[in-house]
């Protein structure tokens, strides 16, 4: 069963990888060289959808403990204000028809390209961390 979801996840990795070349190489040419999956575009989405749940995350842990709703409150507001500056750019570069459709594909294919992004950040930071496991020498335990 490992073998069939990593088949899977390979697979669907490789038809997004090529949706994304193809949507980008039809809007260069028919929208003036405009392409909404760039790199950039790439940080900043999954820089506000991160910002959008570590505030949302926030903010609860926050309502829990009578903590200052602010903080979490900010975050959502600084990823929302992101993707909105997003969404504008697109309709100011692009006709009203294929920005409705590049917005849309855009920020549905970028929430799991994000959590993919987020996982691997982690694991990445896990694994550079060095982690060793500390003994007490001296300990009452």
């Amino acid at each position: 069963m490992i073998i069939l979801t990593l088949l899977g996840l390979i697979t669907t990795g490789a038809v997004l990888y090529w949706f994304i070349n193809w949507f980008n190489s039809y809007t260069y040419y028919t929208c003036e060289g405009y392409q909404f999956f760039t790199f950039r575009y790439s940080v900043a989405i999954i820089f506000a959808y991160a910002m959008i749940v570590i505030g949302y995350g926030t903010y609860k842990a926050s309502l829990l403990h009578h903590g200052d709703l602010l903080n979490g409150q900010l975050m959502i507001g600084i990823g929302g204000v992101i993707l909105f500056l997003i969404i504008l750019r697109n309709f100011e570069k692009v006709p009203r028809k294929m920005a409705i459709i590049g917005t849309l594909t855009q920020l549905i294919l970028y929430v799991p390209i994000a959590v993919c992004a987020l996982i691997i950040l982690f694991a990445m930071a896990a694994y550079f961390s060095e982690t060793k496991p500390v003994y007490r020498i001296n300990g009452r335990d």
